[in-house]
């Protein structure tokens, strides 16, 4: 009996520290997939001084007619009228209230770096008709590629802090929009090297100037969805010059959210729905042809235990919109963040049933009782100290009696 006693706790031990092993290891690599996501960590940026900030993203379906640059900037001066009307007043007076970005959805067209580049093309019957010393030099060449074309205008490299390798980024105030930044697979497909800051590149047979290179988000998810074709940032406005679509993919924004709910209210008062006063929001916000999401805290605790809840819907999305890899990713990181986090708790529960356990047999076999316990205490506090009081009391009489025969 002794030997099976000890066989069982010993298993217990070994259950128990590979359940805390299991939890530390999901805990740490969750902490080491959330926190590489720069572009889901604005509203976190904003709220460093202790004002309350919300990230709303509105995701639009591609829709050339309807949503254009015009639905952003529109959307723009809805938000501002919302907030002067309301007064709103950050905590620090000379900080800025508010900011947004929005973007173009992705078009493939070709850039190069000279401007009438020669394309070579072999026979149609698959036999290279050259050799290499009689093939046109651009041929022989990477000067010339098909690349990922994504409007930008606002802040949006403020939304996506994507790092540098040279130059620098496009802002919304420049006085020259003719300028673009490559991503690293942009900028060695035509001039073999990143350090090409301020070199021509020709987009659809347009000009524009390199103003930076950057290097995408270094992490799976967004190597999974990561366009396949190079990625060119352009001022939104040189969309049309550049050959590439002007729809309207994506609107950002970080909102003041004194209250819940406050900054996505903003949003959604502009497509006529008012989530503070109004009934079945939901299906309201479902009848929109665009998506609008609160991104803050979306890899928080409670988020996670909601998605676990609809995990089979948390990387589905049901209307035809244009998400871009940002957001992609950020589905995939969210989904695997889930299945992380329902382990996790699958841990603490194993780790609390096997404590449990093992208190019920520590009780099961302990040899005192609450009973003898107390009935201890009630000896020494009670009876125990009645005799004692007694027999002092005695001892003190006797001693008066003494003194006064003496």
């Amino acid at each position: 009996m002794k030997i099976k006693k000890h066989i069982f706790r010993k298993r217990r031990v070994i259950y128990l520290s590979a359940a805390v092993l299991l939890y530390s290891v999901t805990s740490a690599a969750s902490l080491s997939i959330k926190d590489v996501h720069s572009s889901q960590l604005m509203a976190d940026r904003w709220s460093a001084d202790g004002s309350p900030y919300a990230q709303i993203s509105v995701f639009y379906p591609p829709d050339e007619k309807m949503y254009t640059k015009t639905e952003a900037c529109n959307l723009r001066e809805s938000i501002q009228a919302t907030l002067d009307e309301e007064a709103y007043k950050p905590l620090n007076e000379n900080a800025q209230v508010w900011t947004d970005a929005y973007s173009s959805q992705i078009s493939v067209v070709q850039i190069s770096s000279s401007k009438n580049p020669v394309t070579y093309m072999p026979p149609d019957n698959g036999m290279d008709g050259f050799s290499d010393s009689e093939k046109p030099a651009a041929a022989q060449s990477s000067d010339t590629a098909n690349a990922s074309i994504i409007g930008v205008d606002g802040d949006f490299f403020e939304f996506h802090p994507l790092e540098l390798i040279s130059g620098n980024y496009i802002y919304q105030d420049q006085l020259s929009t003719n300028t673009v930044v490559l991503d690293e697979k942009a900028a060695w497909s035509i001039y073999s090297s990143s350090d090409v800051t301020g070199l021509p590149v020709y987009i659809s047979g347009t000009e524009f100037i390199i103003n930076g290179v950057v290097k995408s988000e270094n992490n799976a998810a967004t190597k999974d969805v990561y366009p396949e074709a190079p990625l060119v940032y352009i001022h939104y406005g040189s969309l049309e010059a550049a050959g590439a679509s002007e729809t309207l993919g994506t609107y950002e924004a970080v909102l003041p959210d004194p209250v819940d709910n406050y900054a996505k209210n903003i949003v959604l008062k502009y497509y006529g729905i008012d989530s503070m006063t109004e009934k079945n929001i939901d299906k309201k916000e479902q009848a929109l042809a665009c998506v609008i999401r609160d991104n803050t805290n979306r890899y928080s605790t409670m988020n996670l235990w909601k998605n676990v809840r609809t995990f089979d819907r948390t990387a589905v999305v049901s209307k035809p919109v244009a998400l871009p890899y940002w957001e992609n990713a950020a589905l995939i990181t969210s989904a695997r963040l889930t299945a992380l986090f329902f382990i996790r708790l699958l841990c603490a529960a194993a780790s609390l049933l096997i404590i449990l356990a093992f208190l019920l047999r520590v009780n099961r076999e302990r040899t005192w009782h609450l009973k003898d316990f107390t009935e201890k205490l009630m000896y020494k506090y009670t009876y125990k100290k009645r005799v004692s009081d007694y027999i002092r009391s005695y001892e003190e009489d006797n001693i008066k009696l003494q003194k006064k025969g003496n």
